[in-house]
């Protein structure tokens, strides 16, 4: 894709004064977000790089453009954590930080955006315009096996993928009166449907964290009367349960894991709406959607074509990417260019000459009755020296004894599949994502003694 030489705009064109954030009780006009964005650029520290740790979704949207209008990238880690950020860091010299407060460990290299962003200003006139062949973001894999793995993106590609996802949302929902994220603005999902989404859709952000039930809730009635939620399966099941009375909205986002059909189909009662899963990666960002409850194969969307390479391996092909990107999920074409997940490569297990996927015996132990939440673990972290191999589970289930967890499997699991060791938690260790890091289920496993085991 040639970029060379041209310019993409920061933000889709349409009236400057219409609503682009809703943020402390009042709407922030288009005009004004940009006004903060041109005010801010001009006060950045002079670096190649910004590492953005803003929680507040404004600020990060704020702070995210106006590094890239000074010319700079941003730095967004999977996660917020010290061991994460220290990673980045490293890989990246010339930097600063950039967050909300006061206080950072690393202080001499800290940017307050905060209290720069208290009052939305004069509003802007005009919209700038970047450079398509700027490299915006640098986006990095989990590292939960080793240190992140940073993966550039450039604003012109950046910038159409979200319009292909903008028009892929709103031919599902029709006019959208806000948009609600789960997910942090540092995730790739995160930064494409919590920030690229309303910068290149046109919908209105809710500014404010909401992770909880009732925090959902209520930024979803705050924000008109057809909302869109973009979140995971580890938040919806978490409303599903919260026994809550909870606004329509017109379409839920869900990405970052598989969801089962019983979650899929309480969703979609509880907020009376559709719910559409996104598939993608650090590498590839968004790529294909499907709804849940019409069945397991994945739609591509529109410049995008998957194909099956060696061992069954995904290879994607985007117009928006220069080549075609190898991911480690295992994909079924259809002749029709519709694809079905697998498994992963690295989640494969073949135990007593029988096969399964770890992603697959997840989903079924999730939907067994008083299972909260939970996850099996592979015979090598389980049980390294076992012969036959025999796998663990981690499990969130106040209410069911080992024998009636382990009869519930049975009935849907092989034999060779039932966890051999099985510990009760008070909850899983998730990151904000939803995603499970295997060095803290380690740590949960090895610590298994002072938990509920049996």
């Amino acid at each position: 894709m040639d970029l060379h030489g041209a310019t993409v705009a920061l933000m889709a064109p349409g009236p400057l004064e219409r609503c682009f954030a809703w943020r402390r009780g009042q709407a922030v006009s288009r005009g004004q977000f940009l006004a903060h964005v041109e005010s801010l650029a001009g006060d950045l520290p002079d670096a190649r790089y910004a590492l953005n740790l803003c929680e507040d979704r404004y600020n990060f949207t704020v702070s995210f453009c106006a590094v890239v209008l000074r010319g700079q990238s941003n730095l967004l880690p999977p996660n917020r954590s010290p061991l994460v950020v220290a990673q980045v860091s490293r890989l990246h010299g010339d930097h600063y930080l950039i967050g909300e407060g006061t206080g950072h460990a690393d202080a001499t290299r800290w940017f307050d955006v905060g209290h720069r962003l208290a009052q939305p200003g004069a509003a802007a006139h005009t919209i700038p315009r970047i450079p398509a062949e700027h490299t915006a973001v640098v986006t990095f894999t989990s590292g939960s096996t080793g240190e992140p793995r940073p993966y550039p993106k450039r604003w012109g590609a950046l910038s159409a993928a979200a319009a292909d996802l903008s028009r892929h949302v709103h031919a599902l929902a029709g006019p959208l009166s806000g948009m609600v994220a789960t997910v942090p603005p540092q995730h790739m999902y995160g930064l494409e449907a919590g920030v690229m989404l309303p910068l290149r859709g046109g919908i209105c952000m809710w500014s404010a964290a909401a992770l909880f039930p009732a925090d959902v809730c209520n930024a979803l009635r705050a924000s008109g009367e057809s909302p869109l939620l973009v979140t995971t399966p580890v938040h919806l099941r978490a409303l599903t349960r919260a026994n809550l009375a909870m606004p329509r909205c017109a379409l839920a986002l869900s990405a970052t894991a598989p969801l089962d059909a019983g979650l899929a189909a309480a969703a979609e009662a509880a907020l009376c709406t559709r719910v559409h899963e996104v598939y993608g990666s650090t590498e590839t960002g968004a790529i294909a959607g499907r709804r849940t409850l019409d069945g397991p194969s994945w739609t591509p969307f529109s410049g995008v074509r998957v194909t099956a390479g060696k061992g069954g391996l995904a290879q994607v092909r985007s117009v928006h990417q220069d080549a075609a990107a190898a991911l480690g999920d295992i994909v079924h074409v259809h002749p029709d260019g519709r694809f079905e997940l697998v498994g992963r490569d690295a989640d494969l297990l073949d135990i007593a000459g029988k096969r399964a996927s770890l992603g697959d015996l997840n989903c079924k132990l999730l939907a067994i009755p008083g299972v909260h939440d939970g996850v099996f673990l592979a015979p090598e972290d389980a049980a390294p020296h076992a012969h036959p191999p025999r796998l663990g589970a981690l499990v969130v289930a106040p209410k069911l004894s080992r024998e009636a967890l382990v009869s519930a499997l049975r009935k849907c699991v092989d034999p060779a599949f039932v966890p051999r060791r099985v510990v009760f938690l008070e909850h899983l260790p998730r990151d904000t994502t939803g995603k499970l890091r295997r060095r803290a289920l380690m740590e949960c496993w090895n610590r298994r003694d002072a938990a509920r085991g049996e």
